[in-house]
């Protein structure tokens, strides 16, 4: 292979690197946040059933890590529909979409980092909604019965 075809191939690579680390950074910021909104419903509910039997700080805190599968199941499909509108769009307005078209980069090769992205999604929530969510949500309810049985006063 002539030089210039192993540049173009490294510079393919380093684009998907680019775009890939960009997609996963905010993805993981928009899981954060979509994760907090979320949380804050749950935490206020969790918080007005046992504050009144006398649950502990500690006590709240191992109830929302309890919670954090189910609420991961929820926010992840969104944290990633948004770091691909995020990630592209600021591709688009920053005409850099426009100059991989035209070095002859195709949509799919442009799109791959989402895709890969998206893949790793998938299986993440799958094993999330299959196995973790589920046994999350057994040891919650038993958490909060444990709580209330051994706090409460009457």
């Amino acid at each position: 292979m002539r030089p210039a075809v192993l540049e173009f191939r490294m510079l393919f690579k380093t684009l998907h690197r680019s775009i890939f680390s960009e997609l996963f950074i905010t993805s993981v910021l928009a899981l954060a946040a979509l994760n907090l909104i979320i949380m804050t419903d749950q935490l206020i509910s969790l918080t007005r059933r046992l504050g009144a039997v006398g649950a502990s700080f500690l006590d709240i805190i191992r109830l929302i890590l309890y919670l954090q599968p189910q609420t991961a199941f929820l926010t992840a499909p969104m944290a990633m529909t948004i770091a691909v509108l995020f990630t592209y769009g600021r591709l688009n307005a920053d005409n850099e979409i426009t100059v991989m078209r035209a070095s002859w980069m195709s949509f799919a090769s442009i799109s791959k980092p989402a895709f890969v992205l998206g893949i790793f999604y998938f299986l993440t929530g799958m094993a999330i909604g299959l196995f973790i969510a589920p046994a999350g949500a057994a040891r919650l309810r038993a958490e909060v019965a444990d709580i209330i049985a051994k706090r409460s006063p009457y």
